[in-house]
């Protein structure tokens, strides 16, 4: 997949760090995540298979 970056539909889920989905369908989803520097991620984990 290639898509043009653009700075437009990210929404801010945990301070310094925004995220948007950039593909999705009925049974896959790929999110795109900015972070800040210094910034963290909490560990997750998800009930469904995950594609990075």
């Amino acid at each position: 997949m290639f898509k043009k970056c653009d700075k437009i539909g990210y929404k801010e889920v945990l301070p310094g760090i925004r995220m948007k989905a950039v593909v999705y369908g009925d049974k896959a989803l790929m999110t795109e995540f900015l972070l800040k520097a210094g910034s963290t991620l909490p560990a997750h984990d998800h009930i469904h298979e995950q594609t990075g």
